[in-house]
């Protein structure tokens, strides 16, 4: 959706790297908000290749290779508590920090609003 505060793109149930890559990075190109499904752990993916989410690294490579501004991070694994979920956000701002992208990253919440910036 675009909007004059900024393009919101919902990116969900998709899995990195498939060969619909290229055409989800133009997508989601320039985003001011990307609201991605990234389900899984580095070791987790490793057995559910196929299943068609997310992991935590290759969602948060596809969205600094792309420029997006803003990227929260949703459909999270019923297993992981909101321990695991703050640990996995931690990697992920490192990840960012590491791309040395400007682009902020948040777990998705339960009736939270975000406002684009």
């Amino acid at each position: 959706e675009t909007a004059p505060q900024g393009t919101v793109v919902f990116l969900s149930d998709h899995e990195t790297g498939g060969p619909d890559e290229p055409l989800i990075l133009e997508f989601i190109r320039d985003a001011t908000l990307l609201i991605a499904d990234a389900q899984y752990t580095d070791e987790e993916i490793v057995s559910r290749r196929g299943w068609g989410h997310g992991c935590i690294k290759e969602v948060v490579d596809l969205a600094c290779r792309a420029g997006v501004n803003q990227l929260c991070l949703f459909h999270h694994d019923p297993t992981h508590g909101d321990d695991t979920l703050e640990t996995l956000l931690l990697e992920a701002k490192d990840l960012v920090q590491q791309a040395k992208s400007p682009m902020s990253v948040s777990l998705a919440r339960e009736g939270e609003s975000i406002r684009l910036s």
